[in-house]
């Protein structure tokens, strides 16, 4: 069965921001668009919240790079520098899968790309240590924005424990919105019931005091 997926990359810790779309179907990477951003805060807070509201509930994968904690409650917080599931830096894992991906002609590009999307093999540098163990030396700087935003998308496309971790979110979230409509069911019902006992005991009442007059009407004619 074709497996598909969209990957949405918010990448704002460059130096200059992008949002980069990606589609990835049958092992094949496909970089729809990567767009340029406001530098305006104020801007993105405006234009932004629509647009990955509107990629979430297509059911995009939502990953976020940023410093200052803004966005991430609309997808997945990441950086290029955290760890992976084995304790490297994303970037190494990210360079391996666009390796990869370019070898095996596996990773598709607008047809105006140009050289925009091309990453030298210099920004992971691989040695031992004096233990043996591995140690990353990391170029940055031969991260361009484009390709910054390139990184997560490459990333992402090979990381099933990412598109799990959205499922997981959406259903803690359906859950916590049951669980939020089940009580205010519950206060509603406990507001009904109220009413309903209230007027019951009034209507008793009046019932009560009617009698008693008639009662009295008859006893004194």
């Amino acid at each position: 069965m074709t497996q598909k997926r969209m990957i949405a990359v918010l990448s704002l810790s460059s130096s200059e921001p992008r949002l980069m779309i990606a589609g990835v179907e049958d092992g094949q990477v496909h970089i729809i668009r990567c767009d340029s951003l406001s530098r305006s805060m104020l801007n993105l807070k405006l234009t932004l919240p629509a647009k990955l509201k509107k990629l979430r509930e297509a059911g995009s994968v939502i990953l976020v790079d940023e410093v200052v904690p803004h966005f991430a409650k609309y997808g997945r917080a990441i950086k290029l520098s955290d760890p992976d599931a084995n304790g490297r830096p994303i970037i190494v894992a990210a360079m391996e899968a666009y390796n990869y991906l370019r070898t095996y002609g596996a990773l598709v590009f607008p047809n105006d790309a140009g050289g925009r999307f091309e990453v030298s093999s210099s920004v992971v540098d691989e040695v031992r240590g004096t233990d043996g163990k591995p140690v990353y030396n990391i170029d940055w700087s031969e991260l361009k924005p484009d390709t910054y935003a390139l990184m997560f998308a490459v990333y992402a496309s090979t990381q099933e424990n990412i598109l799990d971790v959205k499922t997981l979110r959406d259903l803690l979230q359906n859950l916590n919105e049951q669980q939020h409509q089940e009580t205010l069911d519950s206060r509603l019902g406990g507001i009904f019931l109220a009413r309903e006992n209230l007027v019951r005991k009034n209507n008793d009442e009046i019932r009560k005091n009617n009698e008693e007059r008639v009662k009295k009407s008859r006893e004194g004619s």
